[in-house]
């Protein structure tokens, strides 16, 4: 891969292979794949993603993000009135600090395993609007492809 690539004579801009590869071939394939995702999701499904992610619950809620999670309650003005987005952010804060120090909920892998924990520990019954927007969360891929 040390090798030049292409044209000798100029000795001026003598490009490797390797250089040719990354910066050439690689980004712009990289680009070409950057613009077709972009073209397939819109902007509103890209934010729903982006603040569903808030709802993270791995390696012990090292991502979970309330300011996220509150945006996503706010695209759902039909679920959450704005008293009930009020009390979700205390909601969202004692949930995560309480749920921070039980071991069931240390090593859970998605939305699907928070799901069961916070109904297995009771914590949807605790914690409804925190539980609600989990559900919403979880049934969005399935109403997206209809």
């Amino acid at each position: 891969m040390a090798e030049s690539y292409g044209n000798q004579r100029n000795q001026r801009y003598v490009i490797t292979n390797q250089l040719h590869f990354e910066v050439e071939v690689f980004n712009t394939v990289l680009d070409m794949q950057f613009q077709e995702l972009g073209s397939r999701f819109s902007e509103v499904s890209t934010s729903l993603i982006e603040n569903i992610s808030g709802l993270n619950s791995c390696n012990s809620f090292a991502k979970f993000d309330i300011s996220k999670i509150v945006k996503f309650s706010e695209m759902y003005p039909n679920d959450f009135n704005k008293e009930e987005r009020g009390c979700l952010v205390g909601d969202l804060s004692v949930f995560y600090h309480t749920s921070t120090e039980e071991e069931n909920f240390a090593s859970l892998t998605g939305l699907s395993d928070l799901a069961c924990v916070m109904v297995e520990t009771r914590k949807n019954e605790t914690f409804p609007l925190v539980y609600r927007t989990l559900k919403l969360a979880l049934v969005l891929p399935a109403a997206c492809n209809r």
